[in-house]
């Protein structure tokens, strides 16, 4: 194996990684990442590397050069005594945000303003905000140029807090001294009503109620103008995401937004009900080419690392895909929540992780940003049922023991429409879908699929039969309630 020394330009891509130790190891993979963490195991094929995340295992043909025991804290403290001006502090505090080392990250933001007072990126960094030619902190802003004042966690106008400090309380729009302020009215007594329908809760929609509104139109997919550069990146941080982006405010809105609806559907779809561990870490890059120079990735539209439990996008529209970034997000994102809930993704059926990552990258929103899963790839369902029509299709025998290597596009079609019938035919073979999942979960099956056919209960050559005209009777405007509806139908004409 190539052997070479990780310098000082190479340490400065690791991204997110752990910072429990101060020695730690760091391996180099083929395609230019570096990930950090302790070597617990390794053997001739693999490396097992124990991350923040978990430990996950390694293939040494993946693998570029391994160094152990590289002391951070030593090498953030060569770096800040070479640093010679703003910039090269300000680049050391990414690298230490990089490492979620946020004490040190400050440090070299507050360095760099010492070192040229007017350094908007480390300014930014630090949270301050500049007024007609002068910077201040938060707490100053509001206090000098908002003429708030802090009361109670809250900041209010100054001549409020000098009202309530003389002892006075608002009614209405009066301030009354409080002992002359009126007693606040008693709860009344609730009185037993008809229970109405809740305005406020959301009512279930058919699919005449709605239509298919893609969240990015084809003018903002075009619209490649970064908010900032890679390296000045805003962190947005939702419930269950850690989004790094550099693209504009209002599509980052719109992606944050996605990925948490997205997020409510896997849980159900997974039956996940507990906490996740971590907060899922998202980079949308503002176009291709940033993409591309970042990641070295020239060939994908997005992609989801399990070694850095990281999702990797860029915004913009693909014409080979004929799909744009919300399509990528939707497919990719359900691959890092395969991985946050199995034991073992990689090691998992590919034809099952690729056929629900596309099960739900065909998931479409409606007018009011409501998500609906079940919906059809049209192109995929039309190549599907041409090729069942003239026998050229992939058996199943032979699809469920394809590996990933060999994984095309036709297999990625087939394999959608096997989840797709195990989740709408009946209740049964969703029974069958939940157990399969469970086992696959909890490690119980290879990359053979061996295991699906024993849950399944039935030859796959029977299984097949229905599959192939359950899958002919579909259209591609067909969503979940059209689906089940036509299944049923299907299952009286296919028993007699």
């Amino acid at each position: 194996m190539k052997r070479t020394t990780l310098t000082a330009a190479v340490l400065t891509i690791i991204l997110f990684l752990s910072s429990t130790a101060f020695a730690l190891d760091l391996v180099r993979m083929r395609s230019g990442k570096v990930l950090q963490g302790q070597i617990v195991g390794e053997d001739d094929d693999y490396v097992q590397l124990k991350t923040k995340a978990g430990v996950v295992e390694l293939s040494r043909e993946d693998i570029e050069d391994v160094v152990r025991g590289v002391d951070i804290d030593k090498e953030f403290e060569r770096r800040f005594g070479e640093a010679e001006d703003a910039d090269d502090f300000h680049k050391l505090g990414l690298w230490c945000e990089d490492l979620d080392r946020k004490a040190l990250a400050t440090k070299c933001y507050e360095k760099a303003i010492d070192v040229y007072s007017d350094h908007e990126s480390s300014h930014a960094k630090l949270g301050h905000k500049k007024h007609k030619g002068k910077w201040y902190t938060q707490e100053d802003y509001n206090r000098e140029v908002r003429g708030l004042a802090l009361h109670e966690g809250k900041w209010i106008p100054k001549a409020d807090k000098e009202k309530i400090d003389a002892g006075l309380v608002k009614v209405g729009d009066t301030w009354v001294h409080r002992e002359n302020a009126p007693e606040k009215d008693q709860p009344r007594r609730a009185v037993r009503k008809d229970p109405k329908p809740d305005k406020d809760k959301p009512v279930k929609k058919s699919s005449g109620d709605w239509k298919p509104t893609p969240i990015f139109s084809r003018e903002e997919y075009k619209d490649l103008t970064a908010a900032s550069s890679w390296n000045d990146r805003k962190t947005i941080t939702t419930e269950h995401y850690t989004i790094y982006t550099n693209v504009k405010e209002k599509y980052a809105k719109k992606y944050s937004d996605l990925l948490e609806k997205l997020f409510e559907k896997y849980c159900k779809v997974f039956g996940f009900k507990g906490k996740t561990p971590y907060r899922f870490k998202v980079c949308i890059y503002n176009s291709r080419q940033e993409f591309v120079r970042v990641t070295r990735m020239a060939g994908a539209g997005g992609f989801y690392s399990p070694q850095q439990k990281t999702l990797q996008v860029f915004h913009g529209y693909i014409p080979t895909l004929d799909a744009g970034t919300q399509q990528v997000i939707q497919h990719e994102a359900t691959h890092q929540f395969q991985d946050m809930v199995m034991n073992n993704m990689m090691r998992s059926p590919i034809w099952l992780l690729e056929g629900l990552a596309v099960f739900f990258e065909s998931s479409v929103f409606d007018e009011d940003r409501d998500i609906h899963i079940g919906a059809i790839p049209r192109k995929r369902l039309e190549d599907l049922q041409r090729l069942l029509k003239s026998g050229r299709y992939i058996t199943l025998a032979t699809l469920i023991k394809t590996p990933q290597a060999r994984f095309n596009v036709s297999c990625y079609n087939h394999a959608w429409s096997l989840i797709y019938w195990l989740v709408y035919t009946n209740k049964n073979n969703q029974k069958v879908f939940n157990k399969y999942w469970q086992k696959c979960c909890q490690g119980g099956d290879s990359r053979t699929s061996a295991g699906f056919l024993e849950v399944i209960g039935l030859p796959v050559e029977k299984l097949e039969e229905h599959w192939k005209g359950w899958v002919l009777i579909l259209s591609p405007n067909d969503m979940p309630e059209d689906v089940k509806a036509k299944s049923k139908k299907f299952a009286k004409k296919w028993s007699k």
